[in-house]
Order: C-alpha cells, then sequence, then structure tokens
C-alpha cells in the first residue's frame, strides 16, 4: 500500500546507533561499477563463437526449448557483433543449423568444426546426426571454403586454434541418437599451414564430452565436461610441443557446459552457478574472478583485448539467455548491471513480485505515480511473466482482484516434485463493495506451471497489508502489519498490529487451527518495515509505528528460541524499505528517509549488515537513479532490484553484485 501519511509532526528519536561503539560504518566505495549487457537477435545455446578484428562471431546454436529437437529448431544465421558500439550485430552468409559446432580464429580466418543437426520435421522423433563439416570464413571475401573434413562425426566437442594449427578435443558421435552415441576417445589436429592439411589423431587420456577447451602460455586446457557416469571437474593440461598430458586443479563448480578462453597467460572457465575462475601455470587451484549475472551453462567465453570478457548466449533455469554480458575480473567494489525495458503493464508501484526460474512473475499494484491514489481504478489486475533470461515480458493469467500491497512468498519451487505455487497475501484494495480502499485478508494463490489464480479456503486472522513474513520449518510466520478501513472513523481507520501469526498449511479444519497467534508480540506494533529471515532469525529495520513514528529500532525474533534482541540500526532510518538476506548477510535498500527540512525523499543507499560482526556498512553512498517504489529479492550472488515507478512507461532492473 503506498504510505497513509497524515499531516503531522514526526519527531526524531535519538537512537543508540549514534554512539561511537555502534556508528555505522562510512561507504567503502562512494560509486557502483558498471557492467553492461548487449542483446543478440534471439535467445540460443551450444553454439560458436569466436573474437577477431573487432568483431565477436557467432554461428549456429539450439533454440528450441531443451531437450527438444526438429529441423526447425536451431539458429541458421551467421552474425557479428560489432566491438566498437556493442550493439549493431550484421548478418553474414553461410549459416549453419548445427548445435555444439566449434568455432575458432587463425587471426585471418573464421573456422567451424563439426556439430550436431536434427533431421526430422517438428513433431516427428528426434533423429540426431553429428557432422564432419569443416569450413572456413574469409571475414575479407565474406565467402567460406571447405577444409579437410573431420575423420569421423563428431559434436559436443571444443576446439582451440594454436599456432595455425586446430585442436579438438572431447565429444561423441551422434548416428540418430543418444543411444547409439560413439563418444570419442581420442583428439584431432590440424595444421592449417602444412602444404596439404589433413588431420591427425592426438591421444587423449579422458573420455568425455561438452568440455571447454582454451589455451595459455603454448598449453591446451580440457576442463570439466559430462563422463558416461556423470558431471565431471577434471582438468586435463595438453603440451603440443611434448605431446604429453598433464592433470591440472578440478574446477571448483559444475564443469558440464563451461567455457573458457586463455587471455595474458591465464586460463578463464564458467561454471554452472555462474562463476568465473581463472588458473596459470604452477598455480594449485583456480582463482575466483567475478560472478555473472546471469548465470548459464552452453554458453561461449570470449576475451575482449582491453581485459573485459564477454559471456555469450548460453542456457540457464528458465530458459535460452539472449543476452552477451561484459565482465570485469579482478576488481574491487559492488558492481551494477541496468537493464530498462518497456513496461508492459499500466501498473507503477506496490506490485506484488514472484521470483522463480529466472523470471519476475508481477501482478496487481498501482497505476499512479503519486501517492495516495486510490481510486478504483487506479488499482490494477493485470500480469505478466518478465523473463530474466530474455529481458521480455509476456502476459500470464489477470489477478482475479484489483489490489496493491501484497505479501508474497511461493512454496514448492525447490522441490523437483512439488506443485509451485506463489501467495498473494492481504493486500489493499477495494472489496466487491464499498466506497472506500480497505485492507485484505484474503489468500490468492497462483500455480507457477500451470498459470492459474485460485482463492484460498483460509483467510487471514485479520486482514493485513505491509507486514512481513517469513518460512521456517513447514510453517509460516507473518509479523505485524497494518489493518485500514476508513469506515471505522479518522481515529481508528489505522490498526498497527504487534501480532507473530504462525500459520501451518498443513493443518486441517477451522482457520483458527491455521493461525496461532504467538505469545511472544513485536515489541511496538509496526508496518511499512524491512524484514527478511536469516540462519532462523527475522530482522525488522524501519517502518513506521501508530500516530505515523517512524521506528529506527531494530528488533530480531529468533524463532526457535521464541525471543527478541535488537542489532544496532543503520545509518538511515526509512519507511517502507527492503531488506535482503543474501550470502549469509543483510542488504538495506530503497525506501524513504527523512531530509534535513523534515520531508520524506527517496533513500538511495545500499547498508550492509553482517551479523558476524554486528555492524552496518555503506557499501554504495548512491545507484545512481531515484527509483522511487521498489521490489527487491536475491537473484543468485546478487541484489535485484525491480521498479516500475516512473512517468516514462520504463520498467528499470538493476543486478547488484555487492
Amino acid at each position: 500500500m503506498s504510505r497513509l501519511i497524515a499531516p503531522v509532526v514526526i519527531l526524531l528519536i535519538f537512537s543508540l546507533a549514534t554512539l561511537a561503539d555502534d556508528k555505522p560504518e562510512p561507504a567503502k566505495f562512494s560509486a557502483l561499477r558498471e557492467q553492461s549487457v548487449t542483446m543478440l537477435p534471439q535467445a540460443l545455446t551450444s553454439f560458436g563463437a569466436a573474437v577477431q578484428g573487432g568483431y565477436i562471431y557467432v554461428i549456429g546454436g539450439h533454440t528450441s526449448a531443451a531437450h527438444h529437437y526438429d529441423s526447425e529448431g536451431f539458429n541458421r544465421q551467421f552474425i557479428r557483433l560489432s566491438l566498437h558500439d556493442r550493439t549493431s550485430w550484421e548478418v553474414l552468409p553461410g549459416g549453419a543449423p548445427l548445435q555444439s559446432v566449434a568455432l575458432v580464429s587463425d587471426g585471418t580466418r573464421l573456422i567451424r568444426v563439426g556439430g550436431m543437426t536434427a533431421l526430422n520435421k517438428p513433431g516427428t522423433e528426434p533423429a540426431l546426426h553429428s557432422t564432419t563439416e569443416v569450413a572456413a570464413f574469409d571475414p575479407l571475401t565474406r565467402a567460406w571454403v571447405d577444409l579437410p573434413q573431420l575423420p569421423e562425426p563428431r559434436s559436443s566437442h571444443d576446439a582451440v586454434c594454436v599456432s595455425g594449427r586446430v585442436y579438438v578435443f572431447g565429444g561423441w558421435n551422434l548416428d540418430g541418437g543418444d543411444e547409439n552415441a560413439a563418444w570419442h576417445d581420442h583428439g584431432l589436429v590440424l595444421d592449417l599451414n602444412a602444404e596439404q592439411p589433413a588431420w591427425k589423431t592426438i591421444k587423449q587420456p579422458f573420455v568425455r564430452r561438452a568440455v571447454a577447451l582454451a589455451a595459455a602460455n603454448g598449453r591446451i586446457y580440457v576442463a570439466g565436461g559430462m563422463t558416461e557416469k556423470g558431471m565431471s571437474r577434471k582438468v586435463d593440461i595438453y603440451d603440443p610441443g611434448e605431446d604429453k598430458w598433464s592433470e591440472g586443479p578440478e574446477l571448483p563448480g559444475r564443469g558440464f557446459g563451461s567455457s573458457a578462453y586463455g587471455q595474458d597467460g591465464r586460463v578463464y572457465a564458467t561454471t554452472m552457478e555462474g562463476e568465473l575462475y581463472s588458473h596459470a601455470d604452477a598455480e594449485k587451484e583456480w582463482r575466483a574472478e567475478c560472478t555473472l549475472t546471469f548465470p548459464r551453462f552452453f554458453l561461449r567465453l570470449l576475451g575482449i583485448d582491453n581485459g573485459e570478457f564477454a559471456a555469450i548466449a548460453g542456457t540457464g533455469k528458465g530458459g535460452h539467455v539472449r543476452n552477451v554480458e561484459w565482465l570485469k575480473p579482478a576488481q574491487t567494489g559492488p558492481v551494477i548491471t541496468r537493464v530498462t525495458l518497456p513496461a508492459p503493464g499500466h501498473a507503477k508501484a506496490r506490485q506484488g513480485v514472484f521470483v522463480y526460474n529466472n523470471a519476475l512473475y508481477v501482478f496487481g499494484g498501482n497505476n499512479s505515480v503519486k501517492d495516495h491514489q486510490f481510486g478504483r481504478d487506479d488499482f490494477s489486475d493485470e500480469a505478466f511473466r518478465i523473463s530474466l533470461n530474455t529481458l521480455s515480458a509476456e502476459r500470464i493469467a489477470t489477478l482475479p482482484v484489483r489490489r496493491q500491497s501484497f505479501l508474497t512468498f511461493t512454496r514448492g519451487t525447490e522441490d523437483r516434485y512439488a506443485d509451485k505455487v506463489g501467495y498473494a497475501v492481504g493486500g489493499f484494495g477495494y472489496a466487491a463493495e464499498g466506497d472506500s480502499a480497505v485492507s485484505h485478508a484474503e489468500i490468492l494463490e497462483y500455480s507457477l506451471e500451470a498459470d492459474v489464480w485460485s482463492e484460498s479456503r483460509v483467510k487471514l486472522p485479520s486482514p493485513l497489508t505491509q507486514f512481513g513474513v517469513a518460512q521456517h520449518d513447514g510453517s509460516i510466520y507473518l509479523f505485524g502489519g497494518l489493518d485500514f478501513d476508513e469506515s471505522r472513523g479518522r481515529k481508528e481507520r489505522f490498526h498497527e498490529s504487534d501480532i507473530i501469526w504462525r500459520w501451518n498449511p498443513k493443518a486441517e479444519g477451522e482457520d483458527g487451527k491455521r493461525f496461532v497467534a504467538l505469545e511472544q508480540k513485536l515489541p511496538t506494533p509496526r508496518r511499512a518495515f524491512g524484514g527478511t529471515l536469516l540462519d532462523g532469525k527475522f530482522y525488522i529495520v524501519g517502518g513506521m509505528g501508530a500516530n505515523f513514528g517512524e521506528i529506527d529500532r531494530c528488533d530480531v525474533y529468533d524463532i526457535e528460541k521464541g525471543e527478541w534482541s535488537t542489532i544496532p540500526a543503520p545509518a538511515s532510518t526509512r519507511l517502507a524499505p527492503k531488506l535482503v538476506a543474501l550470502d549469509g548477510k543483510l542488504y538495506l535498500l530503497g525506501g524513504s528517509s527523512v531530509t534535513e527540512e523534515g520531508s520524506f525523499a527517496t533513500d538511495r543507499t545500499i547498508e550492509q549488515f553482517d551479523p558476524a560482526t554486528g555492524k552496518w556498512t555503506t557499501i554504495a553512498s548512491d545507484i545512481g537513479v531515484d527509483l522511487g517504489e521498489i521490489q527487491a529479492f536475491a537473484f543468485h550472488h546478487r541484489l535485484l532490484i525491480y521498479s516500475a515507478h516512473n512517468s516514462d512507461d520504463e520498467l528499470k532492473l538493476l543486478f547488484i553484485e555487492p
């Protein structure tokens, strides 16, 4: 619900946080490092890519849903991206509808090696076949020429070019389907400078596919992949001069569908978890470099001359990825990636949001950018799914009510066999009959897989909005909140709650058996606060109490012990902030703080609380934009900020790696 603030004088209370021992630490970094993305013409995975002469070249790739194969499910275009502006894509002649094709550069030409295609038509049984094709593209003549074919068909391999020689390792030979695949137990090399180039066999001490190849200091790394028994983290290193193999340290993460690139004497490699690592000669382990904003596998990692890397397309939770992410390893300080999209609907603020499978499910909200706009037409029932993989939106089932300020959470999303359900609880809006907007007690359920809304037979014990929620050990805990009803009169319309409700979704019978009010109440009635669960403790920061008074006290409830404690207050006392738990720490962002003039202004800082030290640190003094009302979530190793609160009909997404 938008802030319901009466025209009263707000008394600022001197906080214990002003004492020297508990004073929040100053900002470590005055600005966030910017990281950008470039959109591909389409989402794709398992393709070939190479960098040469100021361009990134992309060929082939799978475009259909995962594990769905037919002759129409491949990228048929050969394209390149200019590194001068990082936005201009050009279509080149000679596209190849191949998956897991390798593309390398010899400094002058682009060479594609092998790959897999499907010969079956859509709707028929897959007929998957590896190929022996090898061809070279000259950007000056814009023509392809055939090179010696592979001795046997090969796909799910990788290739690298070193000193004019193309090396190929890993892979298998598909002849109709993977049940008949022959795994390759040897590698190949083609000397492009020979008078009569021909492929020669190289013994390899492994049998793996979906490997990643890269070269550094004249040696070739074969990282990760899959054996017939499962995923592998193994790293084998080949010395062409000595024709010898050695073992390198294993990848720190899952190596299936990884990509690697050699640059400045180091080999850089990705993992399925979205991490970028590097390794150099004589090092005993891989060095963590940075993380990807959009974790993915079956991508391509390419190095750019200025020390940057391009993580291109791939696939992850929620499907194929449609962007190039520009990475800058070995730098310190928070990193921010900004994305602006056309707003798919009319709602500007107070929307409900679920995060599931790399997508935002956004629904309801208020259609005005101004506070306190509570006419019937100001409330929305629109709902959309925003894919973070493709950065695109689609309409989903309309919300059954026009409402804002839900409390939302999901259940079953971490269980492969459970129903995936999103809950929109309480909220603020008009009842079917009524002359003013009120708080509500309904609980709406959304099937994340079937795209269907339904109203639960269970209701809250009382109408609520602006409250907090935590899931712990199978139960759901509701903290504080507001019951607002204009019909009770001016003095009684605001009922702030100090109750903790424990909701047992599996309990049967009356709602009274499902909802139990705990003996332990909030130390003070509170609403519009930042709240989140970390290690079994629910943290409450900021917000508003009775008579519109700001609260700078930070309360912590230990669910197992049923005990309250406090932590120091952050530098900013905020109204309607977001509190997010990420990687063992808490992050306070958004909301409004009182200015020196006594008015409210959007707070653009990000503060971090470390439970280990008991201290707050301002990690960013300014996120660089006034987003107004926001939603915030943990997204892999980043904070994800969502906001549509502007007059430009734009949707802004900020991904911040602290």
